[in-house]
């Protein structure tokens, strides 16, 4: 059997955290499961024969474990888009505002903008983060702040130029 490396700190303790690998074969008619990975205790590597019926199960739960306890290691990171401010930018500007770190002010510059953990981001744009807008018959519920996965949103901006970054007069080569 192939060992596996795998770093890991002392102080993780027995967490299963690292994924397994299923085989299923048929002998003379049989369906045979084996599960490979590593002990939690010490990484030791094992294999062990289940019942085929729930070799899918205990595989895929400790894989999503796995994954788990990596999202965890590497929490995702949101941006803050403040669209009740963005109605109120002055002479026609229509950047995005952002919201600073520590919710400490909009920025249109997403390099000053802060970059928050998913459960405060959650917290900042989740239920109550809304504004009626309208009257009558017509009034209608507007969301306040939008959360962007960092990942995402930096690709799209490093794509993008502002008009407010032009220059305001460009010479023309006669």
């Amino acid at each position: 059997m192939k060992e596996l490396t795998i770093k890991v700190d002392p102080q993780d303790g027995a967490l299963l955290h690292a994924r397994w690998k299923l085989r299923t074969t048929v002998v003379v008619g049989q369906h045979v499961s084996e599960i490979e990975g590593p002990w939690a205790e010490d990484l030791s590597p094992f294999k062990v024969h289940v019942p085929h019926q729930l070799a899918g199960l205990l595989v895929g739960l400790q894989n999503r474990l796995a994954d788990a306890y990596e999202a965890a290691k590497n929490p995702q990171l949101f941006y803050i888009r403040s669209y009740k401010h963005d109605q109120h930018n002055v002479g026609g500007d229509e950047r995005a505002l952002w919201w600073c770190p520590g919710q400490s002010g909009y920025t249109h510059d997403l390099r000053n903008a802060g970059k928050y953990g998913e459960a405060e981001a959650k917290e900042i744009c989740g239920p109550g983060n809304a504004t009626l807008v309208g009257q009558g018959p017509l009034a209608r519920l507007e969301r306040n702040n939008l959360m962007y996965p960092v990942e995402v949103v930096e690709p799209l901006v490093a794509l993008m130029v502002s008009r407010f970054d032009l220059p305001k007069h460009v010479e023309v080569p006669a």
